[in-house]
């Protein structure tokens, strides 16, 4: 078994709702802000995406195989006032997914 494990930063945008997990196109559970969460899977390639309300991020590929863990950051793409306008122009372009760094 493998884990990914995201971390979710403060980011105005979105901060109060929580963050959908998702992987391989199944929902795995959530993230609030400035927590970390992990998530057993299989040991295979698998696409990530995370996402609120209409807005899912561009998916984040991943080799799990040999049973690795992968630590990730989700977090808003854009400061406030650029992020709120893409949720209504470019809703993929919102959240992104990146390999974690100490922020």
């Amino acid at each position: 078994m493998a884990t990914i494990e995201i971390h979710r930063p403060f980011c105005y945008n979105g901060a109060a709702g929580l963050l959908k997990v998702w992987v391989d196109g199944i929902p795995l559970g959530n993230i609030r802000t400035l927590k970390t969460e992990q998530f057993n899977v299989s040991d295979a390639p698998h696409s990530i995406q995370v996402s609120q309300s209409w807005c899912r991020s561009v998916p984040f590929e991943v080799d799990m195989s040999n049973g690795k863990t992968v630590t990730l950051t989700a977090m808003t793409k854009w400061w406030f006032p650029i992020a709120f306008l893409l949720e209504f122009i470019r809703p993929s372009l919102v959240f992104t997914i990146i390999p974690k760094k100490n922020i």
